[in-house]
């Protein structure tokens, strides 16, 4: 299991908010590796770089939907984090308010 520097900058960030996470999770029940893992136990951070898009686009690709659509399905809430979103963020303030919103707001992915 490798940690991205993209993934390593955003829980550089979570971890100066003073938010508890984990990273790398293993969900027992699936096999996943759950990215960041909030405390709660139920909030899934999905940072997801260029490899899980189609080259060129920001489609994701097959196997990154059917993961996200998975641990959604296991009961996690999942929140996605792609790479171009990330990369815009210039300061450290702009990066804490990214995260703050995307935790906050209505989840990502809602699959019934």
């Amino acid at each position: 299991v490798t940690h991205s520097r993209l993934q390593k900058d955003v829980a550089r960030v979570l971890a100066e908010m003073g938010l508890e996470f984990l990273e790398e999770y293993v969900d027992e029940r699936s096999g996943y590796s759950v990215d960041v893992l909030m405390s709660d136990k139920l909030t899934a951070i999905e940072v997801d770089g260029p490899s899980h898009y189609a080259r060129g686009t920001h489609t994701p690709l097959g196997n990154t939907l059917m993961k996200h659509r998975h641990l959604s399905h296991l009961g996690f809430d999942v929140r996605i984090l792609p790479y171009w979103e990330w990369d815009e963020l210039k300061s450290k303030e702009q990066k804490k308010e990214y995260l703050r919103h995307l935790l906050t707001s209505t989840p990502t992915l809602i699959y019934l």
